[in-house]
C-alpha cells in the first residue's frame, strides 16, 4: 500500500468521510501536508495563534486544559482518523488548550489557507467541521458534569468507558495508562490504582501489562447510574 492509500484508509476510518466521495479526500491531500512528533513534542500550546487543524495518522495527541497553577486537566486524548485543532480555525482565536504527542506520532496538517481553499472547492467540508466542533463541545460539558456529579469511583468507570471503541465485552481501552486515567478523572494515580483493582476484583476488568481489558461494561455502567438514583 503506497503512502496516499496508506492515509486515505485512515482518513475513512472517520464515519463522515468514509461516505464522502473520492475528490473530497484528494481534496484535503492537496492542501495538506504530513508531520511527525516524537513523544512529549508540544503540538501546539494554550494561548498560540492557529494556523491549522489535524488529523491523527498514527499514534496519539493528548488534549489538555492547564490552570494558573500548572495543574493538567486532559481533555481527551485523540487516536488514528481522528481531528483536533478546529476551534481556533473557526472563531480565529488562541488556542484554548494544548496539544502534546504522546507517543511517536503522525498528523495530517491542514493549515488555514488550505482549509479555506478545501471549503471553497468542496463546501459540503462545513458540514464535517460543523460536526466535529459540536462533538468536541459536548465532550467537554460531559468531561466538566462528570467533575461535578460523580463520585472518584463514578469519574473513573465513566473515563474507562469512553475509552473504549465499542460497548461490548472483551474491549481493550484505547492505549491510555493509568497516568493519563488520573488526569482525565482529576485524581492521583495511586488513586486510579486503587480503584482499578477494585474493578478487577469485581469481575469489571483485566489488567495487564500497559492495557485495561473492559469484561463487564454493564458493570461499570451501574457503578455509574448507581450515583445517578
Amino acid at each position: 500500500m503506497d503512502r496516499t492509500a496508506e492515509i486515505e484508509a485512515v482518513l475513512r476510518r472517520n464515519n463522515w468521510f468514509r461516505d464522502q466521495a473520492p475528490d473530497l479526500v484528494n481534496t484535503i491531500f492537496r492542501h495538506s501536508i504530513g508531520v511527525s512528533f516524537t513523544r512529549g513534542k508540544v503540538i501546539y500550546s494554550m494561548g498560540d495563534a492557529g494556523g491549522a487543524c489535524y488529523m491523527v495518522i498514527s499514534g496519539g495527541a493528548r488534549i489538555s486544559y492547564f490552570s494558573a497553577s500548572g495543574e493538567e486537566v486532559l481533555l481527551s486524548i485523540h487516536r488514528a482518523g481522528e481531528w483536533f485543532g478546529e476551534l481556533s480555525e473557526i472563531d480565529g482565536l488562541q488556542r484554548p488548550n494544548t496539544a502534546v504527542a504522546g507517543q511517536r506520532t503522525e498528523l495530517l496538517m491542514l493549515p488555514r489557507a488550505g482549509l479555506r481553499q478545501v471549503v471553497q472547492e468542496a463546501p459540503e467540508f462545513n458540514a464535517f467541521l460543523a460536526g466535529l466542533l459540536a462533538a468536541h463541545l459536548r465532550r467537554a460539558l460531559e468531561l466538566l458534569v462528570h467533575r461535578q456529579t460523580l463520585s472518584i469511583r463514578g469519574r473513573i468507570a465513566q473515563v474507562l468507558l469512553d475509552s473504549t471503541p465499542g460497548s461490548e465485552s472483551g474491549q481493550e481501552t484505547r492505549g491510555i495508562s493509568q497516568f493519563d486515567l488520573a488526569a482525565m478523572a482529576g485524581v492521583s494515580r495511586q488513586t486510579v490504582s486503587k480503584f482499578l483493582q477494585s474493578f478487577r476484583r469485581e469481575g469489571s476488568i483485566a489488567i495487564g501489562y500497559q492495557r485495561i481489558e473492559i469484561l463487564d461494561h454493564q458493570a461499570l455502567r451501574a457503578a455509574i447510574d448507581d450515583e445517578r438514583e
